[in-house]
């Protein structure tokens, strides 16, 4: 999903997010949607996916781009699931003009051939609905082909959209109009149909056609690149299966860099299966002009790529990796094997962009490889994308980097959680009014996903977690999608440590647990009494934690405990050295927790704990 720009800008974003959901709750009552009485968010389930989704073939002519329409035609290849079946719903846009749906031409003896026939259809919102001749067999495949045009001048961002040139610009680039796509969450049936829902996944080609002197760019390799009078074709083929929300298009004037360190200068070459080549295409689009930006803006991405293999253990899962430059763009899309990435990052100075591009990268993996089966586990994606932002900081800058990323994150989530509760929506929640409002909550995927995923490294530890993780990938990365429970499982079938508690508390329940602290110390006793200030009822029962606690001592010596809380009060007594000179709760941020110390022999440092 698109991500904030730096750190600085992640706030100011959280904050319009986080301004966007107040307001969306405060007109709560006013939303049909919603339940009056209560306020609740309607209960959003995955549709059924009744057809497996082997592949798609998608034949764009792209027009003389300024126009922002194309005309398609889109070739299903299905295969009934369960049950034999007679109806087949996809989703399209009212932006889509269906002109028919039909069965291709197919070869049906040594040299007979069966001539397409037409298939009714129609279309009811957003759905569009095929009713087969004769119920199609469990695990019969054929193909379905529908032929449509679509008109994205309003796209706006979303689906396909169309950026005019800008006549003024220093890049040449940005002198001719720029085409791009934006599936996440549900935007792709705005320009081609398709099971616009992250429960199905399937193989995909695109074909595109352009004005020749612009690059076409979209997932997997590059099978063929044709000129004809003034207009050039792009055959692109993704063999891996990806959900749709995942294909991508950009079409516009770029130079391509290699960012291969050991072949900085070379042409690109993208053509080939990654197993059938010695190095991955590494590259980027960045506007013509910006080369040199790119390469030092992007270096690291080599680099990365080798650090996330090695943390994961799994080698990067797709033919190429590219970063797709395209201005005013909101942030990164983790798009496969081409993330989408705003242009004005080739303006960072020195690590200001590695956030951004470590967490787009990861997205290659967690997101890509392996999806969430609903938005309600959006966590799973975006927290672990995240996540992989600290990854990269701790091979950077050791431990230091890492904790100081982390405590970015809990500043974040502090923040957004302020004034939200009771009303909030927990992290893994399936109640949201529409599919874009999972990345929007106070109680938000990304900073407190990665802090739940923060939390579980350092209660299993650095090697079984990251083992579990792993473990997590490979069991799921066949059929593609997972959901919470899936990685609780693969955390708990390594370490053998029942986590059912942990993941209630912190990824079912929204907010942070608050708990005021209150010290006292006499003749080698320090005395701490906490109490859990946030609501505590039958549904809301007090967190059960362990707090790690720091002790330093007038000599600079230190000493670290902990006391447990489980109920909404708790009253404990270390023994300790002498008097403190300062007192730390939970340094390490291992609790989703708001420490308030009313006392002197508080810790000093900026944060609450």
């Amino acid at each position: 999903m698109p991500r904030p720009t730096s750190r600085l800008t992640a706030l100011l974003v959280l904050l319009a997010g986080l301004a966007q959901t107040s307001a969306t709750l405060m007109a709560q009552d006013a939303d049909p949607r919603l339940n009056p009485t209560t306020g609740a968010m309607k209960a959003n389930w995955a549709p059924a996916a009744d057809f497996d989704h082997k592949h798609l073939r998608l034949e764009l002519d792209m027009g003389d781009l300024s126009k922002a329409t194309l005309s398609g035609v889109a070739t299903f290849t299905l295969a009934s699931r369960g049950t034999a079946r007679s109806q087949v719903r996809l989703d399209a846009g009212p932006g889509l003009t269906v002109e028919r749906v039909e069965f291709p031409e197919r070869t049906v003896g040594r040299n007979l051939k069966e001539p397409a026939r037409p298939v009714p259809f129609v279309r009811e919102g957003r759905d569009l609905i095929v009713t087969l001749p004769t119920p199609a067999k469990e695990g019969e495949s054929f193909d379905l082909r529908v032929i449509y045009s679509a008109d994205y001048s309003s796209g706006r961002g979303e689906g396909l959209t169309y950026l005019k040139p800008n006549e003024k610009a220093e890049s040449e680039t940005d002198r001719f109009p720029i085409v791009y796509s934006q599936g996440q969450a549900e935007h792709h049936h705005k320009w081609f149909p398709c099971h616009d829902f992250p429960n199905e996944r399937a193989t995909t080609e695109l074909i595109l056609t352009v004005p020749t002197g612009y690059e076409a760019v979209s997932n997997g390799r590059l099978v063929s690149r044709t000129a004809d009078r003034g207009r050039t074709t792009f055959h692109w083929l993704q063999d891996k299966h990806h959900p749709y929300y995942l294909v991508t298009l950009v079409v516009g004037k770029y130079t391509i860099i290699n960012l291969d360190p050991e072949r900085p200068n070379a042409r690109p070459d993208m053509s080939f299966p990654r197993e059938d080549r010695f190095r991955l295409p590494v590259t980027a689009y960045v506007p013509i002009g910006r080369e040199e930006d790119g390469r030092r803006v992007l270096k690291d991405t080599w680099e990365m790529i080798g650090v996330f293999e090695k943390v994961f253990d799994e080698p990067y899962p797709w033919d190429k990796y590219t970063q797709v430059m395209v201005r005013g763009f909101g942030g990164g899309m983790e798009n496969t094997s081409a993330t989408t990435m705003y242009a004005e990052l080739l303006n960072a100075r020195g690590r200001q962009g590695d956030d951004i591009i470590a967490h787009e990268l990861a997205h290659q993996w967690f997101g890509d490889l392996v999806t969430c089966r609903t938005w309600a586990h959006l966590w799973l994606n975006e927290g672990w994308a995240t996540y992989s932002e600290a990854i990269w900081a701790e091979h950077v800058d050791g431990d230091e980097g890492y904790m100081r990323t982390v405590t970015s994150w809990m500043s974040q989530q502090r923040m957004g959680n302020r004034g939200s509760l009771p009303r909030a929506i927990p992290m893994v929640s399936n109640r949201y009014t529409n599919p874009d409002q999972p990345f929007q909550k106070a109680d938000n995927p990304y900073s407190k996903g990665a802090l739940v995923l923060h939390a579980l490294r350092e209660k299993l530890g650095k090697e079984v977690f990251f083992r579990g993780a792993a473990l997590y990938l490979d069991r799921h990365k066949e059929r593609g999608l997972a959901e919470t429970d899936d990685f609780r499982r693969a955390l708990e079938d390594v370490s053998g440590v029942p986590l059912d508690r942990f993941f209630d508390q912190w990824t079912l329940r929204p907010g942070l647990a608050r708990v005021d602290l209150k010290l006292g110390y006499e003749d080698g006793s320090l005395t701490i009494e906490a109490t859990q200030t946030q609501k505590i009822d039958s549904d809301n029962p007090a967190y059960v934690m362990t707090v790690p606690v720091r002790i330093k001592y007038e000599d600079g010596t230190t000493d670290m405990m902990s006391f447990e809380i489980a109920e909404k009060s708790a009253r404990a007594v270390l023994r300790v050295k002498g008097r403190p000179a300062e007192v730390s709760f939970d340094p390490r941020l291992t609790n989703l927790s708001v420490y308030n110390v009313s006392q002197p022999l508080a810790s000093a440092e900026p944060m609450e704990r």
